[in-house]
């Protein structure tokens, strides 16, 4: 579990390199945290240790993710504001909607984030204060089962986005290769060790995450792959570190002077 949710891992590191997140779709990891959360109080709850580990330790992983998402938005926030007031000050009318200091304060990841977090909270101070006003059940961890796979819709949501994106253009660019196999393989134990141990909530998603990660993995056979995009995938299976090519860094190294030289 924690080699699938930490394959976004490289690709993050890349987008801060190069200042700007590009074609990654950062709300699934917004997801990632509500989902781990979840998972964990299940497991606390359920006296299971190889779901609490499983999940505890992908939800710090997460908090990371979402913080370097935040930080790339916050930037391209900033970038546009200072660009706006260069054409102010220049006295070049646009059409383009003005960014105040007021949408500098918090960025579309952190709202999200808190969003999910903040109802996390309120369900586990519910289930955990007040037992007695619990609908239909006595058992907490019947809740946070039904909630957590509630909150898989979200994170399922993503693979459902990328599904309809390559029958739509015709290309696999949408679908993550690392981040695929990993979830076939993660949501095949899990799945195998659900029905181990009679328990639907475990091996009803994740037959559900199998099921989507084969539809997947067809698509990406049928449907080809730019060949930039292929570069990318070899060179995070590879996680070597280096740079994709040559002139992949020399834009970076753009992006980085020009993302400098509107925040001096």
């Amino acid at each position: 579990a924690t080699i699938m949710f930490a394959a976004p891992v490289q690709d993050l590191r890349k987008a801060i390199e190069r200042g700007s997140l590009g074609s990654l779709n950062p709300f699934p990891w917004v997801a990632m945290t509500g989902n781990c959360l979840g998972w964990c109080a299940y497991g606390y709850y359920k006296s299971d240790p190889f779901v609490l580990g499983g999940n505890l330790p992908a939800f710090v992983l997460s908090i990371w993710l979402n913080s370097g998402a935040a930080k790339l938005q916050f930037l391209q926030k900033w970038i546009q504001h200072k660009e706006q007031l260069q054409l102010q000050q220049q006295q070049i009318t646009t059409t383009t909607t003005t960014t105040t200091t007021a949408d500098l304060v918090t960025v579309p990841q952190e709202r999200n984030l808190l969003i999910f977090l903040f109802l996390w909270a309120v369900v586990l101070v519910y289930v955990e204060w007040f037992p007695q006003l619990l609908l239909f059940t006595s058992d907490p961890s019947v809740i946070i089962g039904v909630l957590v796979n509630f909150n898989l819709v979200f994170f399922y949501g993503a693979p459902l986005e990328a599904i309809q994106r390559v029958v739509s253009s015709g290309k696999s660019d949408a679908i993550h290769l690392p981040t695929q196999i990993m979830t076939c393989t993660n949501t095949t134990f899990w799945a195998l060790y659900g029905f181990a141990k009679h328990d639907p909530v475990i091996y009803i998603p994740n037959v559900m995450g199998l099921l989507l990660g084969i539809v997947q993995g067809l698509l990406r056979c049928i449907y080809p792959a730019t060949q930039q995009q292929q570069q990318q995938q070899q060179q995070h299976t590879i996680l070597n570190g280096e740079d994709e090519d040559d002139d992949d860094g020399n834009d970076g190294e753009e992006e980085n002077i020009h993302a400098h030289s509107l925040l001096t």
